[in-house]
């Protein structure tokens, strides 16, 4: 008799339904995943040390749920209910997760605030709140693959194929759901409302899955013991001391996967032109697609053959052999897509390309990886009675020994030993372990054994002996380049650094040096640039009445710290999560005057918006020293510049790069609007065609000329450097201001806002780094009102301003005028 009375789905449709809900839950993982992770970063800082708390924490839930439910599922007379339980929960935690996410953060906030705690007690407590806040959604998410293993396993024989395609089906979905969440639905639907699409996957999950149970009879999916006894033939036999080793090379497998994932990581995002979340989106995509697809590929294999061993060890040792392959690999083809980059072509045509290209090289050594989960479970799986505790042992041991690869890797063998160095020593575990598996294979012989053994040395020698150089940039940056505008030029790298947070080099160009974190330049020694970061220190100590203490966030070449070491400061605070940074600070000592060693300045190694959050201190100014928005949208979103609001003093300032370029010009309006949302008065400030600075005051901005000619002239320093960057007086200084607090706020009021929520900038497309024609336009043809700012100045005084005024209204006309010609020369 049917359950529901009239209707029943056949089994074949039920497993259907079944395959389509592991699909679904793939998809939802994936965004939590990327989500919360961003989520946690938003408060307790892009520091790597917090981001590898979070993870941490979320990659022990799932194995704590693998273990906890894959022993629970054996006592189960209807596994169906105990996964509609699981796919429930994990959807009503991501609904209620925007809620329960801000009363953590109120907790978090309090505890840092209210109590003096140093690093190590910092850390204790970020990894606390996150593993006892992600516990729950994340065990339950670790317990839906030994579940439906467990449903799906009717014949023990049948094992390996039954996970292949299982295992193959999640990372499928999680594939998708790694698109999604990188190119798609974070970009245009926002954070929360992800998560909520998310959730709304594993309820309709719940939903589906209660009506297999509905409509589906009972013995279709209730585990018969006795039918073990029809496919023991097929089980692969192993003795209890090879099952131990078998294991421990899963486990150890675990840890290489996740150092290869982060070495890669760490290796093309300093060649790869594009460093935002679409790069980091490709990464996890490519080695999620390579593990189903290799899941797949041995879905019609494993059960048919008897010597599992023997391709266990063989696919160890080439993940190996391929993985330093594709190294050398990328090391020669490296120098050629750098010189066939343009500035001018597509997202695609560059960007694109090369992600393709990643993709490819990260696809092999991935497959292979993704083989060995359901080969370890054919090989381990030989009693159908406790095949839900065996898969969650098996999930335990993938997840906890991805855990320690990835904190082993990170925060020991790269910052002690180098990128290179490390992926040779991941390399050679891989090689290690598979050929521990053929030493001890009962079935080889000594020659055999003897053959394989030294094949695999010889290869892996001679692959050994082309290995590049500890720096491994070097490879592919002391070439010729092209820049955008066609010019060659040369550079050579004179300080290179490896750390948990990022590589540092400096690199020496005919036109001075420049500091380059993970393959991007953020800061040069040229007049140009030293323009805009030396005044994003002296123009808010300018304009602010009496400014006694400061916060800078990051350091970069400390040309921004060193404008605020004045006499009448008395505090200059430091943020830079970069210790590479720090080191790297005495090559710039002629530009930064070693401002590091000077006793008013005090360095934190943190995320400079988790020291907004964190801190009781308030500043009469805070400035954020010059990095793109598209390489740190943290801090350049409404939230941040709120946060910043709340840590001024009366009279604050707060003073932020607005790059004009690298961005559509609804996208610069986005992030002025950002700021124009947050604080009380905002004013636009004009440095060049790259650069305009914003000030954030809480007070109407009002501008006593007097008093600014006194500060102006009170330092030979001050004065030096002006002239040395191109504004030889006051006057000059203050023909830079353009937009007014309500002229600017009628110019973004049309436009989007960039948030935490939606962070737009992050997921620009734009390639050409040319200024904004759109937005030099608009400040050419912008009439400037001094006279509403200016107190306490002369008509002499105001025509001097104007005069150097129109000047720097020609010049961005010209440059703007360039801009077209060159691009139409071009053809675009």
């Amino acid at each position: 008799m049917n359950t529901a009375g009239k209707f029943s789905l056949t089994k074949e449709t039920a497993r259907s339904v079944l395959f389509l809900v592991l699909f679904f839950s793939g998809i939802s993982a994936l965004i939590y995943q990327i989500i919360w992770i961003r989520k946690f970063g938003l408060v307790f800082g892009v520091h790597v040390f917090s981001m590898s708390t979070v993870l941490t924490a979320f990659m022990a839930g799932l194995a704590l749920g693998a273990l906890y439910f894959g022993r629970l599922v054996d006592k189960k007379k209807n596994p169906l209910l105990l996964f509609l339980t699981l796919e429930l929960g994990i959807g009503l935690f991501a609904v209620f997760f925007p809620f329960t996410f801000h009363g953590l953060s109120e907790i978090y906030a309090s505890i840092s605030r209210n109590f003096p705690l140093g690093n190590y007690s910092v850390q204790l407590i970020r990894f606390l709140l996150a593993f006892f806040f992600l516990l729950i959604p994340t065990t339950l998410m670790g317990g839906t693959m030994p579940v439906i293993v467990k449903i799906f396993t009717d014949n023990i024989g049948k094992v390996g194929s039954r996970v292949s395609l299982l295992y193959g089906t999640n990372n499928l979905g999680a594939v998708v759901g790694g698109f999604l969440a990188g190119f798609v639905i974070i970009q245009h639907l926002g954070l929360n409302q992800s998560g909520y699409l998310a959730a709304m996957l594993n309820l309709v999950n719940a939903f589906m899955v209660f009506l297999v149970v509905r409509f589906t009879r009972r013995p279709e999916y209730v585990t018969e013991l006795q039918e073990a006894k029809d496919s023991v033939s097929s089980v692969t036999k192993i003795s209890p001391g090879l099952l131990k080793l078998v294991l421990w090379v899963f486990a150890i497998e675990g840890f290489t996967t996740l150092s290869y994932e982060l070495l890669w990581s760490r290796i093309l995002i300093d060649f790869s032109i594009d460093k935002t979340v679409y790069f980091s989106s490709t990464i996890v995509i490519s080695f999620i697609f390579g593990l189903s697809l290799g899941s797949f590929l041995v879905a019609g294999y494993l059960d048919k053959n008897k010597d599992l061993l023997t391709l266990l060890g063989l696919i160890e040792i080439f993940i190996g052999l391929l993985s330093v392959f594709f190294l050398l690999f990328f090391v020669w083809l490296a120098p050629k897509l750098v010189a066939q980059r343009s500035m001018l072509d597509s997202w695609l045509q560059t960007a694109g390309k090369e992600y393709f290209i990643f993709f490819l090289i990260l696809t092999p050594p991935t497959l292979l990886m993704g083989i060995t989960y359901p080969l370890v479970t054919k090989l381990a799986a030989d009693n159908l009675a406790f095949l839900g505790k065996r898969m969650g042992l098996l999930g335990f041991l993938d997840t906890i020994g991805s855990v320690v690869g990835s904190f082993v890797a990170g925060f020991i063998m790269i910052p002690f030993l180098g990128v290179v160095k490390s992926f040779i020593i991941t390399v050679c575990i891989n090689l290690v372990i598979g050929l521990l598996v053929f030493v001890v294979h009962p079935v080889l012989s000594v020659r055999q054994k003897t053959a394989i053994t030294g094949i695999t040395l010889l290869i892996a020698v001679l692959i050994m002996l082309r290995i590049p150089s500890g720096s491994y940039t070097r490879e592919w940056w002391d070439k010729t380049k092209r820049s955008w505008f066609d010019n060659n030029y040369y550079e050579s790298v004179l300080f290179f650094d490896e750390g948990a947070a990022g590589t540092v080099t400096v690199r020496k160009y005919p036109h001075g040096l420049a500091l380059n974190i993970n393959g991007h330049n953020t800061a040069y020694t040229t007049s140009k640039d030293l323009r805009v970061n030396r005044q994003l220190g002296y123009m808010p100590y300018l304009l602010h009445p009496e400014p006694k203490s400061a916060l800078v966030i990051g350091f970069g070449m400390g040309a921004t710290a060193c404008s605020l070491v004045q006499p009448d400061m008395e505090r200059v605070d430091v943020a830079e999560i970069c210790s590479g940074v720090i080191k790297a600070a005495h090559i710039f000592a002629p530009w930064n005057r070693n401002v590091i060693l000077h006793p008013k300045v005090h360095l934190y190694d943190d995320d400079g918006r988790s020291i907004v959050f964190m801190t009781n201190r308030k500043y009469d100014i805070i400035t954020s020293n010059a990095i793109h928005p598209r390489l740190s949208n943290n801090i350049y979103t409404r939230d941040f510049y709120k946060l910043c609001r709340e840590k001024l003093t009366e009279n604050g300032i707060l003073c932020q790069w607005m790059p004009q370029n690298w961005l559509t010009g609804d996208e610069y309006k986005a992030l002025v609007r950002a700021f124009t949302e947050a604080m009380p008065y905002s004013y636009l400030w004009y440095v060049n065609e790259y650069s305009t600075l914003i000030i954030g005051t809480m007070q109407p901005l009002r501008i006593d000329v007097a008093q600014l000619c006194r500060k102006f002239h009170s330092n030979d320093a001050m004065q030096k450097d002006f002239k040395e960057f191109g504004v030889p007086n006051e006057w000059y200084f203050l023909a830079q201001f353009w937009f007014n607090d309500q002229e600017l706020k009628n110019y973004v009021s049309k436009a989007e806002c960039n948030t935490d929520n939606m962070p737009l900038a992050e997921f620009s497309k734009v390639i050409n780094i040319a200024p904004v024609i759109e937005v030099m336009d608009t400040l050419a043809n912008h009439p400037v009102a001094y006279e509403q700012i200016l107190t306490n100045v002369t008509t002499r005084q105001l025509d001097s301003i104007k005069f150097y005024a129109v000047i720097e209204r020609d010049h961005i006309k010209s440059i703007a005028r360039n801009v077209r010609a060159f691009m139409k020369h071009r053809g675009y």
